[in-house]
């Protein structure tokens, strides 16, 4: 008969326990299984276990979904996977507060703001109490309601949350990350609907070279596509606030109707107008 060869932390305990040594066999069980000393579950807890099988299942279908711009379908697979993770009695840990951030994202997406603002609500406590506030997820969960309270029309409760994830980025050292890029244009946009001009190019030029950087140069960061034309096109409208020719409300394209749009803002505007592709006619997001 073929011998089993049983885990390390399983043969240890085993043979602790030929010995006696019971303390000691549940000391290295415990260690194997993740268990915490204060009798809570750690994250890798479900790992281990067949019931954590089916929320991650979910979960990975709502991030094919939100891939493909499926967002009702992925709105559906994560609700449907943060309640079976409830069910669990595990819905106050990490993995719980991902769940619903990422469902309130969809439901973002879908313009279903106000459920949207309710889940970001249960995220917060989720990470407060699980201590992870000041953490990325943190700060991206402040993104997140930055760009919701923009979809509202509230741009200085936008600022308010932008500002927040970034003293939380300044603590960690990653407001030189990409995600700090991504937030300094989000700061930016947000200037340029208010009309402060010189505070949104501050923003936007850094915001450009770090995200430039992440991409790994200006050619690559332009072959984004619409998330390096909206940037660009922000900047082209702060340059042209700064030279009296824009004012808040006025999108960037509006500047084509502008005789003499500034030597500053011109470049900055061609740049925008030549990375604004159309999406191809097969785009998901075109399918009725």
């Amino acid at each position: 008969m073929e011998r089993v060869r049983l885990p390390l932390a399983q043969a240890l305990a085993m043979r602790c326990k030929r010995r006696r040594c019971r303390f000691l066999a549940f000391l290295i069980a415990a260690a194997g299984l993740g268990i915490s000393w204060q009798g809570v579950p750690e994250r890798s807890a479900f790992a281990v276990s067949g019931s954590g099988r089916e929320w991650r299942t979910l979960l990975e279908k709502g991030d094919v979904a939100t891939r493909g711009l499926r967002f009702d379908e992925a709105a559906h697979s994560y609700k449907a996977a943060a309640e079976t993770l409830e069910r669990q009695g595990s819905g106050t840990n990490h993995d719980a507060a991902v769940l619903r951030m990422k469902l309130g994202g969809a439901l973002s997406e879908l313009g279903k703001l106000e459920e949207a603002v309710m889940e970001y609500r249960r995220v917060y406590g989720l990470l407060k109490v699980s201590g992870e506030l000041s953490s990325m997820h943190g700060a991206g969960l402040m993104m997140k309601v930055g760009i919701l309270r923009e979809a509202q029309g509230r741009p200085n409760k936008a600022l308010e949350a932008y500002q927040a994830a970034r003293s939380t980025l300044q603590k960690l050292e990653k407001i030189g990350s990409q995600a700090g890029g991504r937030l300094l244009a989000r700061i930016g946009a947000v200037s340029v609907a208010l009309g402060e001009w010189e505070v949104a190019v501050k923003h936007l030029t850094a915001a450009r070279s770090l995200l430039e950087k992440a991409a790994g140069g200006q050619a690559n960061f332009v072959a984004e596509g619409r998330p390096s034309a909206r940037l660009l096109a922000d900047i082209a409208n702060a340059h042209a606030g700064l030279a009296g020719l824009a004012c808040p409300g006025l999108g960037p394209l509006g500047l084509l109707s502008l005789s003499g749009a500034g030597p500053a803002s011109q470049p900055f505007l061609a740049s925008a107008l030549a990375t604004a592709r159309p999406p191809p006619v097969d785009h998901p997001a075109l399918a009725e």
